[in-house]
């Protein structure tokens, strides 16, 4: 048995951790600028073609008999197709883990180290995450059990907290302004579900087949880091007020009030970021230098990191990126990523068809 290689349970702890960071904090207030006060029922709706989605990527998973996606796509339809597959989906990694520490690093300086220098904060995040990624996957697979649990709980805690604090009218009525912005939040709600296609980019780093019920649950998962965050800020503040706010799940946590005598525990929000940047950007670094160093050079990976560096230094604030990610890259990346697995979908399905023809004429 290869100790290196990981379990499925393993792989979606490192994905609730990445893929969680995302649709619990980042993607809430672009789901709010898309719906408004429809984006809670946007999210639910979502997860309809969202099966489907899931199915399809049950299927290449399968089918693929969990090979390295771009050796599969070699053998049976050569280099040029492989790299038409895989060079799309890491450049959405790369600008996915680019946006994430800017934000952290942005949150950190803005919440709770003002008087910190900009480049320090960064650094420490960079290097934090560098090492990370320039481990073994195994590693980022332990760590994220340990870690998740306490995330996990951080979140039950101050959902329960803060249900005194929530008004469920605040969720009605529906659809004043139409059916566009509903529609505008599905479409936004499946920019950050379909992220699971990340399982057949490492897929071939698993010891046993995923099963479907377990990619199921795994999108459940994923949609209730959505939904939950989200009708929450709108029950606590109105869809107006979590509007204007750059990260409303944070917000949630200056509600919490327990007696008397404690409130301010907000800084346990900064263990739950830090923990879901830590796995996001290290796990999809981790992904780009497994599929692009072939050569393993040790010069590699620091390289993307300064590029990723060099980023912070532009200035930008959480009014760019989120403009950014709204108009340009989260329909640019979600049209990319379907399309895509649609494409691989059906290259697996001719493949499955051509392994048939053989054994059927004989």
């Amino acid at each position: 048995m290869n100790y290196n290689l990981l379990r499925a349970k393993e792989v979606f702890f490192i994905l609730t951790l990445s893929t969680g960071l995302f649709n619990h904090v980042i993607l809430i207030p672009l789901l709010l600028e898309a719906a408004g006060r429809d984006a809670w029922l946007s999210v639910i709706t979502a997860f309809f073609p969202f099966l489907l989605f899931i199915w399809i990527i049950y299927y290449i998973n399968k089918n693929t008999n969990q090979e390295n996606i771009s050796d599969w796509l070699k053998k049976r339809y050569g280099k040029l197709m492989a790299a038409l597959i895989a060079l799309p989906l890491i450049l959405i990694l790369f600008v996915h883990a680019s946006i994430t520490f800017i934000n952290t690093s942005y949150w950190a300086e803005i919440y709770f180290l003002p008087t910190t220098p900009s480049f320090l904060i960064s650094s420490v995040l960079l290097i934090s995450c560098y090492l990370l990624s320039s481990r073994k996957l195994k590693i980022l697979a332990i760590m994220s059990t340990i870690v998740l649990p306490m995330v996990v709980f951080l979140g039950f805690f101050i959902m329960s907290v803060n249900t005194t604090e929530k008004d469920p009218e605040y969720l009605f009525p529906l659809f004043l302004n139409g059916y566009v912005p509903f529609f505008k939040g599905i479409f936004f709600s499946l920019s950050g579900l379909t992220e699971i296609f990340v399982i057949i980019l490492i897929q071939h780093k698993l010891n046993q087949k995923i099963q479907f019920k377990q990619i199921f649950w795994l999108g459940v998962v994923l949609l209730g880091l959505t939904f939950g965050p989200l009708s929450a800020a709108i029950m606590e503040f109105g869809p107006v007020e979590a509007r204007n706010f750059a990260f409303p799940a944070y917000e949630e946590w200056k509600l919490l009030k327990i007696g008397e005598f404690i409130s301010r525990l907000d800084f346990l929000a900064m263990f739950q970021w830090i923990s879901g940047a830590f796995f996001r950007i290290g796990l999809f670094m981790y992904i780009i230098n497994h599929y692009f160093n072939k050569r393993k050079s040790k010069l590699f990976l620091p390289f993307l990191y300064l590029i990723i560096y060099g980023f912070s230094f532009l200035k930008l604030d959480t009014y760019d990126i989120n403009k950014f990610q709204y108009l340009y890259f989260l329909p640019f990346s979600l049209i990319i990523v379907v399309s895509i697995t649609t494409v691989l979908f059906i290259l697996v399905l001719l493949s499955k068809r051509r392994e048939k023809a053989p054994l059927e004429r004989s």
